[in-house]
């Protein structure tokens, strides 16, 4: 049901994730607003949701680098994942990030630079879209389930979309 996905519908996968990694370095590159944190809305601040979409990021390109992508299908999707899938939604205050995604330490100098470098990685993958819309091989997403190539970079997407919705309300909503 959720398997592959046309070469057309991969590249708007990747164009948006590399229109929403724009916007985020465009706002990395203001320390006044990564500083900004409103816990009502987060226990985040804007520069934690950034580094968090960083981090995720990574871990999303270094797993679609490693995928054997003329592997097997190990699985699929959770209930959940099939859900964000579906939807294209991730509710607010229902997961906790792993472990490996979760913002250390926020660097306001280093952060729009770590941002270029994600959306490098996304764009190379535009030379591999046929191949990874032909694979079945599934990449472990530590808690929605197994995700194809395709599959993961429409979360990212999702991800993206649902941080840049709590971003929005904590600039709303700030203190200092």
């Amino acid at each position: 049901m959720f398997h592959s996905r046309p070469i057309r519908s991969l590249r708007r996968s990747v164009d948006r994730a590399l229109d929403q990694l724009a916007e985020l370095t465009v706002l990395a590159s203001n320390e006044a607003v990564l500083g900004l944190h409103a816990p009502s809305v987060s226990d985040w601040s804007v520069g934690e949701q950034v580094e968090h979409l960083r981090r995720s990021d990574l871990t999303i390109l270094e797993a679609i680098s490693s995928l054997d992508v003329n592997g097997p299908s190990d699985g699929s999707p959770d209930l959940a994942g099939r859900l964000v899938l579906l939807l294209g939604f991730i509710p607010r205050g229902r997961g906790r990030a792993p472990g490996a995604t979760t913002p250390i330490e926020v660097d306001p100098q280093a952060l729009p630079r770590g941002l270029e470098s994600v959306r490098t990685g996304f764009a190379a993958l535009r030379a591999d879209l046929g191949r990874l819309s032909r694979s079945h091989a599934t990449i472990k997403h530590p808690v929605l389930g197994r995700f194809t190539a395709s599959q993961i970079l429409a979360f990212a997407g999702i991800h993206h979309h649902h941080h840049q919705k709590i971003i929005k309300d904590i600039r709303r909503l700030a203190t200092t």
